[in-house]
């Protein structure tokens, strides 16, 4: 009496008017009768399924069969016909039950499941969106602080060498004025001085940091004395604003291992900070201990200041963060000292946090970092201790007068080396000039495409340049001179305010044969020239720089294998002058030696390559045949192997400073 969950039927049959099915018992048959029991077999019967058209059965025949009736519910409606005579329609309705699944239940789970998808699709649509546009945002703003941070950099190499320009005549100052009131204005403005350079060193190492390009270098150091030491930069700032400032240790000898030279940049940016937002006889108090549990060392500063926003506590070491207090206007930095103070705890594996003060007004911040130096790679450790390191960023020794006003051209003396000052700015170009021309003959040009042409053309004894210029850099013009054959032997002194690696061994790769970073100290560089020249002197009398003079080119005393291999070297390119298509593997083949080991032997004979002697080569001969054949210069280039004329006077004029043309003009006069 059960199909599937459901009563079949609930009375007798010819009394039912419904029957309940489940989706499993959709076939089934029905059977009717007339109750005429009479000829049965003339009785015809018709069906309907859900009011469609009747159907027509055989006659005799009273039986109906549904086989896989979809789940649904159906009108059944039969009727009997006799002798042409239909008699009364019967019903009965047929339910069949879907399976659980296909129930109206469940198809509303299903379009609540659906809308809750839907729903959900939606909001990670709109939160990938915004995630996008947040990306988007912050690598704008990324974008915009690199830029700023960038144009800090640059402003930060540009202010340099002014700064060179005031410590240097401010030292002088202080060495030959005795007087004593002024002597503590003297100190007042060194000191300021110093600080500037030290905002200025503070941007670019900034951007340092951020790049990874700086790697500390570990010592044993008092921690007190230190902190002490860097207190006194602060000294006029302290007593003109009458602070009062508090140092409290409870251990007089604390040590630790710190990068001096960087770790100090944190203590000077939390005291410049503390006193720049303490009002006039404020108070601050800087506090220095250990913390025995967790085996580390902490420095807090204090003060009774403006204080900071709960809400923005955890931005302030953001780069370029500003707080949004409007007391704080009046203070306004560059928003880098406390990022740059996070990144260095951070690097010697500590940490800075700030917070407000409970009992009063201000805030403090407290760095902390480890105690010994088990968390440190040993080659990071510098074994020397020091018991205080001097902060005062970068100190100049005292010079001599600084000149003001262009100097006035001063033919030049006979015994005297001349020296070549190549700089963008006119007053370092004369102050340099000014401490150098007693003992010197002096040029001065404002960039390398200027100092080119004159270098070539009248071979100083010695350049110094600059290295950011316009035009042409230091640089571009130390690989010039170097690649030069006829000013290779020019010692080259590069000045820069860019103090990165990177740079420094750029230069030096070029040739260069010294670095100085501004603010440069004017006696090393002073020594520097002298040391330069004085080496260059002696080597005059047994190698004058011109490495092909005529005799190596067509003669060659054979000594050593490596003699006899320049030899050789001479003699194919001296038979092959004048093939424009001689090239190094041409060489190579004849001297049967692979091309790399032929350059590595030249550049270690001449320090040039093998293309660049073969050039030479073939100008040296060029300028020979100027002078001594009456033929044109196309002629000429044509004979020495160019096959380009155009490209035969660009060569000439960069190995000597003119034209062909003007090379011949000059060369006939003399």
């Amino acid at each position: 009496m059960k199909s599937g969950p459901y009563s079949i039927i609930d009375e007798a049959i010819i009394e039912a008017d419904t029957i309940k099915l489940s989706h499993k018992d959709n076939d089934f048959s029905i059977e009717f009768s007339s109750f005429t029991f009479k000829n049965q077999d003339w009785i015809t019967y018709t069906y309907s399924l859900n009011s469609e058209n009747w159907i027509k059965l055989r006659p005799g025949l009273n039986t109906v069969t549904f086989n896989n009736l979809v789940p649904g519910t159906y009108e059944f409606k039969v009727r009997a016909k006799d002798y042409g005579e239909f008699y009364d329609e019967q019903e009965l309705t047929i339910i069949i039950y879907p399976p659980w699944y296909f129930t109206t239940w469940a198809r509303i789970m299903y379009l609540v499941l659906f809308v809750i998808i839907a729903i959900v699709i939606i909001q990670q649509i709109l939160q990938r969106r915004k995630t996008k546009m947040e990306l988007q945002e912050h690598l704008r703003a990324e974008q915009i602080n690199e830029a700023k941070l960038q144009f800090l950099t640059n402003i930060s190499h540009d202010l340099k060498t002014p700064i060179s320009l005031i410590i240097n005549p401010l030292r002088k100052l202080m060495r030959k004025d005795k007087e004593e009131e002024r002597q503590k204005l003297y100190k007042i403005m060194e000191r300021n001085s110093e600080r500037i350079l030290h905002l200025l060193n503070q941007l670019i190492n900034a951007r340092k940091f951020d790049q990874g390009k700086i790697e500390l270098k570990y010592q044993e150091t008092e921690i007190v004395s230190f902190v002490n030491s860097i207190i006194s930069l602060f000294e006029d700032q302290i007593e003109s604003r009458e602070i009062q400032f508090k140092l409290n240790h409870p251990d007089t000898n604390l040590m630790a291992y710190i990068d001096p030279n960087h770790f100090d940049k944190i203590i000077q940016n939390l005291i410049s900070n503390a006193i720049k937002f303490t009002p006039q006889k404020g108070t601050v108090e800087v506090n220095i201990g250990r913390l025995e549990k967790e085996d580390k060392f902490y420095i807090s500063v204090r003060d009774n200041g403006i204080g900071i926003k709960e809400s923005e506590l955890g931005n302030i070491f953001n780069r370029f963060y500003q707080v949004s207090n409007n007391k704080s206007r009046q203070f306004e930095g560059t928003g880098i000292g406390l990022h740059l103070t996070k990144t260095i705890a951070e690097l010697h594996h500590g940490t800075v946090k700030a917070e407000n003060n409970e009992d009063q007004k201000g805030c403090k911040f407290i760095v902390t970092a480890p105690l010994g130096k088990a968390h440190l790679d040993k080659q990071e450790i510098i074994l020397e201790p020091t018991s205080a390191v001097a902060t005062k960023t970068e100190t100049l020794p005292i010079t001599s007068a600084y000149v003001t006003d262009e100097l006035k051209e001063i033919t030049p003396e006979r015994n005297k080396p001349t020296i070549l000052i190549v700089d963008d700015d006119s007053d370092t170009r004369n102050y340099i000039a000014a401490e150098l021309l007693s003992h010197y003959n002096i040029i001065k040009k404002s960039n390398g495409k200027l100092a080119f042409p004159e270098v070539v053309k009248n071979l100083p004894d010695l350049i110094i340049s600059d290295v950011v210029m316009p035009e042409m850099d230091g640089i571009t013009l130390t690989r010039k001179v170097k690649k030069n054959i006829n000013t290779n032997h020019i010692p080259v002194i590069l000045l820069t305010g860019k103090t990165d690696k990177e740079t420094n061994l750029e230069g030096l790769d070029m040739g260069a044969d010294a670095y100085l970073n501004k603010p440069f100290n004017i006696d090393i560089l002073k020594k520097t020239v002298k040391n330069l020249i004085k080496n260059r002197t002696l080597l005059k009398n047994t190698y004058s720089g011109n490495q092909l003079q005529e005799d190596k080119i067509k003669q060659v005393d054979v000594k050593s294998g490596d003699d006899a291999l320049l030899n050789k070297f001479m003699d194919v390119v001296n038979k092959n002058i004048s093939n424009p298509d001689l090239s190094v593997e041409m060489v190579a083949s004849e001297l049967g030696i692979s091309r790399v080991h032929l350059y590595r032997k030249l550049k270690q004979f001449t320090n040039q390559s093998a293309g660049e002697l073969i050039t030479n080569i073939r100008l040296k001969q060029a300028a020979d045949l100027l002078i001594s054949k009456k033929i044109n210069i196309a002629e000429i280039a044509y004979a020495v192997g160019f096959s380009s004329t155009s490209k035969f006077s660009t060569k000439f004029k960069d190995l000597y400073g003119m034209p062909p043309k003007n090379y011949r003009e000059k060369q006939t006069q003399n």
